[in-house]
């Protein structure tokens, strides 16, 4: 009888674990805090995420989008703002959920 085989990081890890090891993840920020500051410059500084996806959509790797959110609010230059919206986000199956609106803060 073998014993089983035991990773200490299953399948969907080492993904997630390759894709932020791999060196376009400044270029996706950088995409990522273009798309952000447009929609804050377009909108009076509010930010809506269903207005951010479009603009990022191909570019940035979804597991890295929510990182990118939080990264953006931890230093500084977006904050969460009161209100939510509903996404519209069918290609991601998130659309009817609510998220979280932000609001510019210090400019990167």
């Amino acid at each position: 009888m073998s014993n089983p085989a035991w990773s200490s990081v299953d399948d969907a890890t080492a993904s997630l674990l390759t894709l932020v090891a791999t060196d376009t993840a400044g270029y996706e920020w950088s995409v990522f805090e273009d798309a952000v500051l447009t929609v804050a410059h377009e909108h009076g500084g509010t930010v809506d995420q269903n207005h951010v996806r479009p603009l990022i959509r191909g570019k940035v790797a979804p597991k890295r989008i929510g990182s990118f959110w939080r990264r953006a609010c931890l230093e500084g230059w977006l904050r969460p703002d009161d209100g939510y919206s509903i996404s519209d986000d069918h290609e991601g199956r998130n659309a009817g959920r609510p998220m979280r609106c932000y609001r510019l803060g210090t400019t990167p």
